[in-house]
């Protein structure tokens, strides 16, 4: 039988003719259907004393996804894969055409990173996705920012668009030579070359001699103006893109060493003991270090996905006992509520029809999307 949510409500102060209704709920996404329950009142909502916790402990996450936060990104990029496309863009190099569904980048900064992160996000990633909206026509998009070992910010984006490699690198550098990133890099480079080819020895394991010969001569050929500060990650030998992206987007690797003394420090002034003046100063420098902001956002109709919802009656009950008696489902059951990992593809090979029209609806409904209709194209 379909699990039951709140079977037993904790201590609820009623009136005598006021009990509360308890309404099953599904709710259907790409790769997982929900089972929970909602309470409803037919008079009053009984009121609840207000928390006395306080709140000015909370501090920010140095960097790192919240559950909450990884969930919603997560769940966002799996709307993103679903509903992309297979689409075919001619390749000037090849001269054929080439086909792909989704697009997953990186873009990184070409020097040491000296503005805050709130700046670099506002000046190079707001102007970057302004402009992918208007040269490539980028409208769904997820993007997370992420901390290099190095301490520099650099962004992961996905996006169901093509967008060609030297493109994407002439606008990314355009867009951060604004506070002279390329700039810095090409005279880094001009002076460590100096006297010629200059190999990097610690680089070696990662970063073969005859590699680092060939960036020098195409550096030369360039005058260093053109750095490699962008990547497209190849999604061709990659089996569930889906699964990949999201764990690759929603990862935390924030430095760990820095990270555990940040952590401390924040300990102490929480705990009020008092920090020598070189504590405060290296609490101040890691502050500014894990200084994100936002870590991570999207385009407007991927937020506040809430999938095709419904309440429980019997079609969708035996629906979803079919499924949860099918090998092809993982069941979670927690405290109030239930998941049903399973994808949708499955869901319509188990002749699940009305669940299916649930998700199906809910599509065409939020993104205009609809999956008999769709069309590849460029």
């Amino acid at each position: 039988m379909v699990y039951h949510l709140h079977q037993e409500l904790k201590t609820v102060h009623l009136m005598r003719d006021n009990k509360p209704i308890i309404i099953p709920q599904v709710s259907i996404h790409p790769d997982r259907i929900n089972v929970y329950s909602t309470v409803e009142y037919p008079h009053f909502k009984p009121s609840h004393a207000k928390s006395n916790i306080n709140l000015s402990g909370n501090h920010q996450n140095f960097g790192r996804l919240s559950q909450q936060a990884c969930r919603k990104l997560t769940r966002s990029a799996d709307y993103l894969c679903y509903m992309a496309t297979p689409k075919e863009q001619a390749n000037r190099w090849q001269g054929k055409n080439c086909k792909f569904r989704l697009t997953f980048v990186t873009l990184t900064l070409s020097s040491a990173q000296i503005h805050p992160d709130v700046v670099i996000k506002a000046l190079f990633l707001n102007q970057f996705l302004t402009e992918a909206k208007q040269r490539w026509h980028v409208t769904r998009y997820v993007w997370r920012a992420e901390k290099q070992l190095n301490g520099n910010t650099h962004f992961h984006i996905l996006t169901d668009r093509f967008i060609p490699w030297s493109e994407l690198r002439d606008v990314w550098n355009r867009i951060q030579n604004k506070l002279g990133y390329v700039n810095r890099y090409r005279n880094n480079l001009r002076k460590f070359h100096a006297g010629g080819f200059n190999p990097r020895k610690d680089l070696l394991k990662f970063w073969p001699l005859e590699s680092q010969r060939k960036a020098y001569q195409f550096g030369l050929k360039t005058d260093w103006n053109n750095p490699n500060s962008t990547d497209i990650h190849s999604l061709k030998h990659v089996n569930n893109v889906k699964r990949y992206v999201a764990k690759y987007m929603s990862k935390n690797e924030s430095e760990r060493q820095r990270l555990v003394r940040i952590k401390f420090l924040q300990e102490c002034l929480d705990e009020r003991i008092n920090l020598s003046d070189e504590q405060l100063t290296e609490y101040d420098e890691l502050s500014n270090y894990f200084n994100e902001g936002r870590i991570w956002g999207c385009s407007a109709e991927l937020t506040k996905i809430k999938g095709g919802n419904d309440t429980i009656d019997n079609e969708i009950h035996q629906e979803l006992k079919t499924i949860q008696e099918s090998k092809l489902s993982r069941v979670y059951t927690g405290d109030h509520y239930q998941v049903i990992f399973i994808d949708v593809d499955n869901i319509a090979s188990l002749h699940c029809e009305r669940l299916l029209r649930l998700f199906y609806g809910y599509l065409y409904e939020k993104f205009n999307y609809n999956k008999q209709l769709t069309v590849g194209t460029g």
